[in-house]
Order: structure tokens, then C-alpha cells, then sequence
């Protein structure tokens, strides 16, 4: 039983691995000396005791093996000028010649074709046969004599029954002409838990199941800013761009655990406690193999972890270089455990002495799950004393910088860590982030900068209600559950997986409905931020991952209605076809805000208040069914265990099925003011 989730864990509580046991194969000790040599080679003028003598030692045991760039070559049994894992990469080069196409792991269904069920193209939508001056004038008051009105739930999936072109005004006087209509004369009824939208994964090339990834190589300035990489990356469900952080000028020392360390010593660190396996395994207490995942979240700070991490390291070096030692002394496989493990040995690196601070590691499950260790996640760099790691970050191209006027996400107005800001990982060899989404299904960017390797696996997003079906076979929850998918079973199941390594400096790029999950082969710190960019298949996936996310009772974290207004403020929008989407929402949650209006007004019990535009909360969620929650807020006021003022919001769906008399209304904008958005909202050319 581990401790609460609340609970800070001290450096002494903290548990360190045995990376290296006597019946270790030999590809897992290889994995793992290759980790070794990349830090020590690194500092090689820097070594002193035990450093130099191990990196001797794995010299000899790799004659061919060689460093550049950060990256290995002359592996065990390859040649010296192979890239250590080159060939699970589809290596692309810029230049002056046509860029070279990647070929989709199954045969390529066109985006249009997949999700045009779920989205009415322009010559779907019903031109106006109805004159607005037809239907009556509108209200002059708020007032309504209905007595009850339809329980409509909103969706940006409901078909519409007026033109693109539709006013405000027109909106608002078929509104008022329809009150009695479940769509209110705006859209057509759908079912509350329903998604017209299943993608079709083709399985004409189901023998390619193992994907190379497109690795995109950049050697200048003017290759990085080109816009063929862009294209590379939102053309891949998956990708990786080698070079820019060199090309870029991009100081990778800021980046560094010493670095973090300086500037938030102090600051809270979330961990997630995991059980330590080898590659491709992962099993459960009875040493079954599993989906299910642990990775219990517990408390530290950054200097409690950092000491961790570097101590890590340094037993590593120690077992590392006994083991080679009595290796290469035996010359057979044997089980050395007295000079392997013995603790009356002494270290010049004063390990053994460091090692007495630490819990005692080795709650023997059985043979797999028995050393524990720890992931430090989420060092946010939205505050200010995070300047220089933001700054570098902006160095990037347009199209995977954090800050950008063509990123959806800048647009949000507020912060929402770890999508709209950076956060910082710090890792060690074997730690997990299990297979999900990013929220919302928004592209994500991952820097790794080293000094250590990454392991990623991938899944387009074709195939994530397939995954979703396998992860309900075996009782787990796709949205809520830690889980790590078994190689074998998709392989079995006819899903193609992406799976690659990345090295230090490479930065990983993962579109809009890819399910993946990444391990830490070595020591190493990761940043990693989301980004929308300005697409017709982004904003699609955008909003089947909401609505998919309210019907299984999970937030969403990105609020697309609110958020499909800022584009419609603050962004220039040249795609017709996006254009027409985000156009088709704004009517939709236009019309939806007068159609709750007219309900609060049908009901005398109910009054209406202005929201303060000074308050910064007017997005919300409903605290029952999770769904977003615009313009117009039903709030009841609570009070904790500590005596402080709460307040739960719930959307208009559920205040109609509890008739709660105690609830207060907020109104955050005004109609007028939606009004003179959706009509200014034009297409740019």
C-alpha cells in the first residue's frame, strides 16, 4: 500500500534500483552500458576514479563503438558508421531537390473522406429560403411565456438548419420563432451520446506493422524555417525533426537538471512511483503480463529529485563496473551475488555510504516487479524565473513554437499548464508515461535534451476506438485508466506501431488523435508543450475528442466552444473549409445561449446576473456530466472541510433535471456582444 496521493516523499524515502541483476540478458545490459557511455564520453576530460575506469571497460566490450553529436554508432554487431536503432527511422533530407513523400503504414484514406460524416461541407448546408423579416420581430424583452423548454444538450455534431451566412439577428428571430423546436429552428435533434464520425483504419498493408517514423534532418537556418518540415510533421500521425536545436542556436544548458536545480530548488515536483521492467514487459503482481500500468502519483520537490537522479546514476556505475569486472575475470555466466552486490564494498564514488539514506528497495513480488523507482514530472515554466527556457523554446519554427498567431492554443487567453506552457520531466532509465491522447487531441512537441535516449511507441489516430475496444476488454479505461499496451496483442490485433528511439536534441512531434507511450532508456530531461495549428483536420479532431470526452463523463481541458470564439476574435482564417467549421459552431453555441436564456426566463425562481469581466473565470465545467459550460453559468455556493467559500457549476442539461431552486445564474457575455463577434467573424483573403 503506498502512501496517500498528498503525501511528500523525503529524500530517505525515496527507493533506488538495482538496474543491473546477476541473470541480466545480454540485450538489456547492452541497452543500458550504451546509456552509460553517452554520459561518461560526454565528460570524458571531466572523469576522475571509477568514471574513468568503467568507461574503459565499456570501451573494451564495444571496440567499434563511437559518439557524435550525442548520438551512438558501432553498436554491439553493427559496423562503425551505423546509427545505433537507424533503422527504425525513414530518414528525409532537405535540399534543393523534391522533398521526399512518406507512405502511410496502411493505405491512405484522405482526412476529407474519414471525417466528412461527422462535418457538413458547405454543399450540405440548406441555403436561406426563409426571409428573416418572415419570421417575426425579435423580443423586445427577455421574457418568455413557455412554460418549459426541450432538454437539448449542445453538440458541435448537431447538422444546421440555416446558412453559414446567417446574422445574428436572423439567428436570434428564428430562435424566437422556434422556441417550441428541439433545435430551436437552428439545428437538427441528435442523440446526446452519439458520434457520427468512426474512422476507418484500412488494412490493405496490414503485413506493415511496423513502421519506419519520418525523421526529418535539418542542417541549416533556412531548412528549419522551410516549410516542408511543417508539412512533414502535420502530414504524420508521428514524426521526428533531428538538427534544430544545433541549427537554432538553441542553448541546450538551460535545459539541464543543474540548471532547474538553480532557478527551483523548492518547488513541488509531482512523482509517479513505478515498478521497474524490463523492455516490452510489463506485469502484475502474480508476474502475468498486463495492460494495466502502476504509476502512483505522490509529492517531492525538485532538489530532493535531482539528488535522486544523480545518485541513480552513480549506482549504476558502481554495479555496472563490478559486474564488468567479475565478467571479464569469470569469462562465463555466473551469479557473482557476493562481489556483484556486496555492500562492504567500497566505491570511490562513496555510493555505498549515499545508498544507507535511501529506503531499502526490494518488496520481492516476484521475479519482475521487485525495485521501484521514480519519474519527476511537471516543472512548469509558466512563471517568470522560467524566462531564458522560454525564450530558447521560441527559437523553434512557427509551427511547434510555444507563442505563435497561427497556434490555436495562443489564443486561449489563459494558461493551461502543460498544453499552452511548458513543463519540464526529469527521468531515469526505465520510467513510463503510459499510452494516452493529449487533451482535446491537440498536436504535442517534445524536446528531448538529453543527455540520455527515449523510447516512443505510436498508433495513428485511425485506430484509437480499436484500442479503445481492447482496453474495455480487459476492464480498463481508455480515458482515466494507466495503461501500457502489449506490443504482441496489437501486433496480433492488425495495428500498425510506430516505434523509435529518440536521441538527444531530437524533437518528437505527434499530431491530433495519436495514441502513444514513451520510456526512458537512460537519464534524461524532456520538455514538452501542446500546439494547435491552423487546420481543417486539428479543429476536426479538436472536436471529436471534446465530444467524445463528454459522452464518456471526462473534461475536457481546451473549452472549444469558448475557445472557437477567440479564434473567431483574434485569428485570420484563410481555409475555406475551416472557415465554415468554426462558423457552424459559432451559430450553433450562439443559438444555444439564447435557447438557455429562455429557460432561465421560463423560470421564476431563476435570476440573472452579469459576470464581472474583471473576475478571470468564465470558462467552466459541469460538475456532474463534465461538459463544457459557456457564456451562461448555473452556480450553487458550497462550502469545504475548511470552512471556504466553493462554488459548483453545472450546464443547463442537468439544472433542468435537478429544478434546484438554490442556483444562481451568471451571464459572462452579452448576446449584443457574441453578435458583433459572429458577424465580424469573415473569411481572409
Amino acid at each position: 500500500m503506498g502512501p496517500a496521493r498528498d503525501e511528500k516523499r523525503h529524500f530517505h524515502e525515496l527507493e533506488l534500483a538495482n538496474f543491473i541483476p546477476p541473470d541480466i540478458c545480454e540485450a538489456q545490459l547492452d541497452r543500458l552500458l550504451y546509456q552509460i557511455y553517452l554520459i561518461l564520453k560526454s565528460n570524458e576530460k571531466v572523469l576522475k576514479g571509477g568514471h574513468v575506469t568503467l568507461l574503459k571497460l565499456i570501451e573494451k566490450r564495444y571496440p567499434n563503438l563511437r559518439m557524435r553529436n550525442g548520438i551512438l554508432y558501432g553498436c554491439r554487431g553493427d559496423p562503425a558508421d551505423k546509427e545505433y536503432d537507424g533503422d527504425q527511422y525513414d530518414n528525409i533530407f532537405l535540399n534543393n531537390n523534391a522533398v521526399k513523400k512518406i507512405e502511410n503504414p496502411q493505405e491512405a484514406v484522405p482526412v476529407s473522406e474519414i471525417l466528412s460524416e461527422a462535418f457538413p461541407t458547405p454543399s450540405r448546408i440548406p441555403k436561406a429560403s426563409t426571409s428573416p423579416d418572415s419570421l417575426g420581430s425579435s423580443p423586445k424583452s427577455r421574457k418568455s411565456s413557455i412554460s418549459s423548454i426541450n432538454n437539448v444538450p449542445f453538440s458541435f455534431f448537431a447538422p444546421l438548419k440555416v446558412p453559414l451566412d446567417s446574422t445574428a439577428e436572423s439567428i436570434l428571430q428564428i430562435c424566437a420563432a422556434n422556441k417550441h423546436d428541439k433545435g430551436v429552428g437552428i439545428v437538427e435533434e441528435i442523440r446526446a451520446d452519439e458520434i457520427p464520425f468512426q474512422p476507418k483504419p484500412c488494412r490493405a498493408k496490414v503485413d506493415c506493422l511496423n513502421p519506419k517514423v519520418p525523421l526529418i534532418h535539418v542542417r541549416s537556418y533556412e531548412e528549419a524555417m522551410s516549410p516542408e518540415v511543417k508539412n512533414l510533421c502535420l502530414e504524420n500521425s508521428i514524426a521526428m525533426v533531428r538538427g534544430l536545436p544545433s541549427t537554432l542556436g538553441i542553448d541546450s544548458s538551460v535545459f539541464t537538471t543543474k540548471t532547474i536545480l538553480e532557478l527551483a530548488a523548492k518547488d513541488d515536483l509531482e512523482l509517479r512511483e513505478q515498478w521497474f521492467m524490463p523492455t516490452r514487459t510489463n506485469v502484475d503482481d502474480d508476474g502475468s503480463q498486463t495492460w494495466r500500468f502502476h504509476s502512483f502519483i505522490c509529492r517531492s520537490d525538485v532538489k530532493t529529485y535531482a539528488e535522486y537522479q544523480g545518485l541513480s546514476f552513480e549506482s549504476i556505475v558502481c554495479e555496472a563496473s563490478r559486474f564488468l569486472v567479475n565478467q571479464s575475470e569469470v569469462k562465463v555466466k555466473t551469479e557473482p551475488k557476493s562481489e556483484v552486490n556486496s555492500d562492504d564494498e567500497v566505491d570511490d564514488n562513496g555510493v555505498r555510504k549515499k545508498r544507507r539514506k535511501l529506503a531499502t528497495n526490494g518488496t520481492k513480488r516476484n521475479g519482475v516487479l521487485k525495485d521501484k523507482i521514480y519519474f519527476g514530472t511537471n516543472v512548469d515554466f509558466s512563471t517568470q524565473k522560467f524566462y531564458r527556457q522560454v525564450n530558447e523554446l521560441q527559437k523553434l519554427p512557427g509551427f511547434c513554437r510555444l507563442k505563435d498567431e497561427n497556434n490555436f492554443m495562443s489564443h486561449l487567453g489563459f494558461d493551461l499548464r502543460g498544453m499552452n506552457t511548458a513543463q519540464f520531466y526529469m527521468k531515469m532509465p526505465g520510467c513510463r508515461t503510459p499510452a494516452h491522447l493529449e487533451n482535446n487531441s491537440f498536436c504535442s512537441v517534445n524536446l528531448n535534451a538529453g543527455p540520455g535516449d527515449c523510447e516512443w511507441f505510436g498508433v495513428s489516430y485511425e485506430y484509437f476506438p480499436l484500442m479503445d475496444a481492447m482496453c474495455k476488454e480487459r476492464k480498463i479505461d481508455f480515458l482515466n485508466s494507466s495503461w501500457w499496451p502489449d506490443y504482441d496483442d496489437l501486433m496480433n490485433a492488425g495495428i500498425p506501431v510506430y516505434r523509435f528511439t529518440q536521441k538527444p536534441g531530437d524533437i518528437v512531434w505527434v499530431s491530433g488523435g495519436c495514441v502513444h507511450w514513451v520510456e526512458a532508456i537512460g537519464w534524461c530531461n524532456n520538455i514538452a508543450w501542446n500546439v494547435g495549428p491552423q487546420s481543417v483536420f486539428q479543429y476536426k479532431m479538436n472536436l471529436i475528442s471534446s465530444e467524445w470526452n463528454r459522452i464518456h463523463k471526462y473534461p475536457s481541458l481546451v473549452p472549444m466552444q469558448y475557445l472557437s470564439w477567440q479564434i473567431a476574435k483574434e485569428m485570420r482564417i484563410a481555409d475555406r473549409e475551416l472557415y465554415d467549421l468554426i462558423k457552424g459552431n459559432l451559430i450553433r453555441s450562439y443559438a444555444y445561449c439564447r435557447h438557455v436564456l429562455d429557460y432561465v426566463d421560463s423560470r421564476d425562481d431563476l435570476y440573472l446576473y452579469d459576470w464581472d469581466e474583471d473576475v478571470d473565470s468564465s470558462v467552466s465545467h459541469c460538475c456532474k456530466c463534465t461538459a463544457e459550460v459557456f457564456n451562461i453559468l448555473f452556480v450553487k455556493p458550497t462550502v469545504d472541510d475548511q470552512g471556504r467559500q466553493l462554488y459548483d457549476t453545472y450546464c443547463v442539461k442537468c439544472v433542468k433535471a435537478e429544478h434546484d431552486p438554490s442556483l444562481e445564474v451568471w451571464q459572462c457575455y452579452k448576446l449584443e456582444r457574441l453578435a458583433e463577434t459572429l458577424d465580424n467573424f469573415k473569411l481572409f483573403c
